[in-house]
């Protein structure tokens, strides 16, 4: 019986693992930053972790606006076995990430909007672009390995390549909703939330050259 307890606690957590997404943004308050959880909140930021929490304000308007600045590093490695360097680093730089919410609370009543970046909200610049821009240039050299059959000076033994990648993308959650007192222990909440977003991205492989026994050449 344990056992079944135990596989039925991991498949809800599983399952809690996912709900969310896997880009979802939880830092949706300045407040986590300093606790790390707001899944119990009742405080303003309940509009985006524990909106029935909301009844618990007291009555009248509440509001809160908060931004983070967020920088970070963001590393790729990958082990295909021609890359001269399997290693990639990206720079995360988010300067303002802003949440707003705005709470009317009246007896059994409480009417709530929320705003801010569930998803994405920032840029990440890797300088020496991704693997998968990186690894056909890799795929050259093996394949012209056969020239030195026809000339042996005609040697390809490496590569080098100008690569460029900087992606951003964001999410942004806009979301209306009303908790209302079912009784002094029990609350509901019903709302919508409506996420626009904009992915951008930009990239350049330039400068393709072929190391041809000691010396690059232009591919």
């Amino acid at each position: 019986m344990k056992r079944i307890y135990l596989l039925a606690a991991f498949i809800v957590l599983a399952n809690m693992v996912f709900a969310g997404g896997l880009l979802t943004n939880t830092n949706q308050s300045a407040q986590f930053i300093r606790m790390m959880s707001r899944n119990a909140s009742t405080g303003i930021d309940a509009v985006y972790f524990n909106p029935a929490g909301l009844i618990k304000l007291e009555n009248g308007w509440h509001f809160s606006v908060s931004s983070q600045t967020i920088f970070q590093t963001k590393p790729v490695e990958s082990e295909f076995p021609l890359l001269n360097d399997g290693n990639y680093e990206g720079i995360v730089n988010v300067p303002v990430f802003p949440t707003g919410f705005a709470v009317y609370k009246m007896d059994n009543w409480a009417f709530s909007l929320g705003f801010g970046p569930n998803a994405g909200g920032g840029s990440a610049e890797y300088d020496r672009g991704l693997p998968s821009f990186e690894i056909p240039i890799t795929k050259v050299v093996p394949g012209l390995a056969g020239l030195t059959q026809i000339d042996p000076s005609w040697k390809v033994n490496g590569y080098n390549a100008d690569i460029f990648f900087d992606g951003s993308s964001v999410f942004w959650g806009i979301q209306l909703g009303a908790t209302y007192r079912v009784n002094d222990i029990f609350s509901v909440y019903g709302g919508v939330r409506y996420l626009p977003s904009k992915n951008t991205y930009e990239g350049a492989i330039k400068n393709i050259q072929l190391k041809v026994n000691d010396d690059y050449v232009s591919a």
